[in-house]
C-alpha cells in the first residue's frame, strides 16, 4: 500500500519543543525569565493548542490508508511482518495459535518539505526527518492473540506511560515530571484529555549509554470507538529547569528525541486498526544508518508486546482465556529499579 499525501505540522516534529513554547503552566511559568512565557492565559489557549496538535495528528495517520505515487512526504509501504500466539487451550476446538500481519511503511521528509510548514522554521532548525509507520488489524474480541477496543484503550491510552514501561522490554524507568490541569477545557470532537510532561529512560546494549527521551504526553478519544495518543519530543535543558525532573541532569544518560502517534479505531466491519508513526534520533554514537534500520523491526514487535501483556493484564479475561498454563502476572511499578550501568560513568561511550 502505498500512502496519500499529508498534511505536515509544526508541532509534530523530531526538533525539541523549548517547554516555553508551551501552553501557560504556574510550574513552567515560574522557572522561566518575564516575557519567555506565551502572551495568552487560561484553558482557551490550552484548548487551542490541544486542538492543533490532535487535529494535525489525525491528518498524518490519516496519510497511512489510501494510495498515491511515492513522493517526498508521503507514506510508502515498505514490507510486512507478522506477530503469532502459541495458545496452549484445553478446550482443542480453539485456535492453536493466531498470526496478526503488520504492515511497515516509511516517509522521508526533507529539509525543504519542513522549511515550507508555516511557523516551524520560525522557531526550529529545519531538519530532515524519518518517519516509520506500522498498522495492524485486529478482531474485537477479548482472547490471546487480540483484544478488544475497551482492552486497547485500558493499555496504549490510559496511563500511557506506565503501561508502555511495563510491556516494553528495554523501557527499565519513567518518570511522571509535570501534569496539564484540564479541567474545564473543552476541545471539539475530544474527550478524556490527558497532557502530562514525562522522562522515559531505554536501555541500549553494551557499551553504549542509556538513553532518556523528555517528552509531552497527549491522550485524547477522538469518538466512542477511537482514541489517540501523541508524544512530542521536549528541549533537555528546559525539561531539567522543572521541579519534577530527576533524569535530564544526569551525565549517565544520553538524551534523545523522540515524536511518535498511535491511534486505535474501529472499522465499519467491526475490526480494530491499531497504527503507529514514530521518527526518532537516539544521538550519541549510534550511527544515524543504524538506527534507521532498527525502527520499523522495534515498532513491529511493540505489536507482540502489547499482545502478551494485555493477555494477562485484563480484567476482562479469565484464566481459561488467556490461553496460557498457569497465568503469568506483570510487574505493575510505576518505577522499577533502573538498570543502570553506573560502573562507567561518565567515561561510558555514548
Amino acid at each position: 500500500m502505498a500512502g496519500a499525501n499529508i498534511k505536515l505540522s509544526k508541532w509534530i516534529r523530531l526538533a525539541p519543543i523549548p517547554v516555553t513554547a508551551l501552553p501557560r503552566h504556574p510550574d513552567i511559568h515560574k522557572n522561566t525569565e518575564e516575557g519567555q512565557a506565551p502572551p495568552t492565559e487560561g484553558s482557551s489557549e490550552l484548548a487551542l493548542f490541544l486542538e492543533e496538535v490532535l487535529t494535525q495528528a489525525q491528518s498524518f495517520v490519516d496519510g497511512l490508508d489510501s494510495e498515491s505515487p511515492r513522493k517526498d512526504g508521503v507514506w510508502q509501504s515498505k514490507s510486512s511482518k507478522s506477530f503469532t500466539m502459541k495458545s496452549h487451550w484445553k478446550d482443542r476446538s480453539r485456535p492453536p495459535t493466531t498470526s496478526v500481519p503488520i504492515e511497515i511503511l516509511a516517509c522521508h521528509l526533507s529539509t525543504n518539505t519542513l522549511e515550507n510548514i508555516p511557523g516551524y522554521s520560525e522557531r526550529w532548525d529545519s531538519k530532515e526527518e524519518d518517519w516509520f509507520a506500522r498498522r495492524s488489524i485486529h478482531e474485537n474480541i477479548s482472547r490471546a492473540g487480540s483484544a478488544t477496543f475497551q482492552e486497547f484503550k485500558f493499555g496504549i491510552k490510559d496511563d500511557h506511560s506506565k503501561h508502555e514501561a511495563e510491556y516494553t522490554d528495554d523501557l527499565y524507568q519513567w518518570k511522571h515530571v509535570l501534569q496539564y490541569p484540564l479541567d474545564g477545557v473543552s476541545v471539539p470532537n475530544y474527550s478524556e484529555l490527558e497532557m502530562y510532561i514525562v522522562e522515559m529512560c531505554h536501555e541500549i546494549p553494551f557499551p553504549l549509554k542509556n538513553r532518556m527521551f523528555p517528552e509531552l504526553v497527549i491522550t485524547a478519544n477522538a469518538s466512542e470507538t477511537s482514541f489517540i495518543v501523541v508524544q512530542l519530543p521536549l528541549e533537555p535543558k528546559s525539561v531539567a529547569s522543572l521541579v519534577g525532573s530527576s533524569h535530564s541532569g544526569d551525565s549517565s544518560l544520553v538524551v534523545g528525541a523522540y515524536a511518535s502517534i498511535e491511534r486505535v479505531r474501529q472499522l465499519k466491519d467491526g475490526k480494530l486498526e491499531w497504527t503507529m508513526a514514530v521518527t526518532s534520533d537516539a544521538k550519541g554514537n549510534l550511527p544515524g544508518a543504524l538506527q534507521k534500520m532498527s525502527l520499523p523491526g522495534a515498532i513491529a514487535k511493540d505489536v507482540g508486546l502489547y499482545l502478551n501483556w494485555i493477555n494477562v493484564n485484563s480484567a476482562e479475561r479469565k484464566d481459561e482465556d488467556i490461553g496460557m498454563e498457569p497465568r503469568k502476572s506483570y510487574n505493575h511499578s510505576a518505577n522499577p529499579k533502573p538498570r543502570v550501568r553506573s560502573q562507567y560513568g561518565s567515561q561510558q561511550p555514548q
